[in-house]
């Protein structure tokens, strides 16, 4: 994906002013990234919303289909303190062809965004950086002298001291070396504010990914559309791994079971009768002739369960933005009804409260709902009065789980869009 040039020419024709474009300029780059003043700022955001883009925080994102395009749009005012001088990034600009508005920063610019981005990255100097100050050290090898005369009044000082470290002893700087560079920058030259604007900040390290989910009976897209929104995702620079998350029979729990299953306490002979009763996958053997055992085993499963989807979300995953789950709580919410409360006739009401208020809750959720009788006609696995059972279940869940419903017999491309836009403006 690459950002139309179409975008990038609507948006310098609704300003009157500069705006830098701090990353690859158009139509090269992946995406169109813009720092500008409190004035074009508002006018680049008004066109965008006025083309179909969505905004999450600084970034504003449109989906087609599977294209997607994205703009990265920055407030000068929001990187760093008003009193400071802004005007200082815009010097020594240099025009982009065939644009009147939108410029590429100067050397010394350069330099100078790089030192915040170190600081923001916790004193990471990344290869596109590298690569990016390489640059413009050779359209102007006086750019270190320039960019120090002019750091103080930006509160940059002590960070573009780290940074020319960093990028001249070309490796990673440790943790003890960040430390220090965050340190210099608060105690470098130049107003307070603006050193606390910067240091403000700094990026917290991400707990655990955002978590998708997709529910709804088989044959309903699920699948399909894990997919398509992790195309789109990856289009817009969000990296995603998709993962299949099912209710468990909680099998590993039989063996420490062995007072609730009589079956795993002897061995099958050759001699068995054909006639002997054929185990139960979902209910041990010892829990059919006790109500009291029959709950405390689905209660077992209820908390294996939550557990079992915990371990889904709380996986380490380095690097990824957004879990794409096929499957999740409210599938297992619906199994439980199914397999013990329909098949074997069970009240399982406290041991599903038990497993909603033990379990992860997606932070976007979707139900592609299904007539039963569609879902009977692409998967054969159920039979039509156990989708519809499942079916009605699952409408139970929408509010429980907060699902956003859709209906899963639209075309997968309109599907598609409209949960890419759901997805992007609900994440964190």
């Amino acid at each position: 994906m690459s950002i139309g040039i179409d975008v990038a020419e609507g948006i310098d024709s609704a300003i009157t002013g500069l705006v830098l474009v701090v990353g690859s300029p158009p139509p090269g780059g992946r995406d169109l990234d813009l720092l500008a003043r409190r004035a074009e700022h508002d006018a680049v955001s008004q066109w965008l919303g006025a083309h179909d883009f969505l905004e999450r925080r600084h970034l504003w994102a449109s989906f087609e289909g599977r294209s997607a395009e994205l703009v990265e749009l920055f407030c000068t005012d929001d990187w760093f303190a008003r009193s400071c001088d802004s005007s200082i990034l815009f010097q020594d600009a240099e025009p982009i062809a065939p644009f009147g508005h939108l410029v590429r920063p100067g050397p010394a610019a350069v330099l100078l965004l790089a030192a915040r981005g170190i600081v923001v990255r916790r004193g990471r100097l990344t290869e596109k950086s590298r690569a990016r100050i390489a640059r413009a050290l050779q359209r102007s090898p006086d750019a270190w002298r320039t960019a120090e005369q002019q750091a103080p009044a930006l509160g940059l000082l002590g960070a573009l001291h780290l940074l020319r470290r960093s990028y001249e002893a070309d490796h990673r700087a440790t943790r003890y070396a960040r430390a220090g560079g965050l340190a210099a920058t608060a105690l470098g030259a130049g107003p307070v504010r603006a050193k606390a604007k910067v240091l403000l900040s700094v990026r917290r390290p991400r707990q655990r990914p955002s978590v998708v989910s997709f529910s709804g009976l088989d044959g309903a897209g699920k699948s399909t559309q894990v997919a398509l929104l992790q195309e789109a995702l990856g289009a817009v620079g969000i990296n995603s791994t998709a993962q299949w998350a099912p209710f468990a029979s909680a099998r590993r729990l039989r063996p420490w079971c062995a007072m609730l299953d009589r079956l795993s306490r002897r061995q099958p002979s050759a001699a068995a009768s054909l006639d002997s009763p054929i185990p139960d996958p979902w209910l041990p053997e010892g829990c059919r002739d006790s109500p009291l055992r029959a709950q405390a085993w689905v209660g077992a499963v209820a908390v294996y369960n939550a557990l079992k989807q915990w371990r889904h979300v709380l996986r380490p995953r380095p690097r990824v933005n957004v879990l794409l789950l096929d499957r999740f709580t409210p599938d297992v919410s619906v199994k439980l009804k199914f397999h013990y409360e329909y098949r074997r006739h069970l009240d399982v009401r406290w041991q599903r409260a038990l497993f909603a208020s033990l379990s992860p809750k997606p932070d976007v959720g979707f139900l592609l709902a299904l007539p039963p009788e569609i879902a009977h006609n692409r998967v054969h696995e159920w039979e039509l009065p156990e989708l519809a059972v499942m079916s009605a279940a699952y409408e139970e869940q929408v509010e429980l789980f907060q699902l956003t419903r859709l209906d899963g017999t639209e075309q997968p491309q309109e599907l598609s869009r409209r949960i890419a836009r759901t997805v992007w403006k609900s994440l964190r």
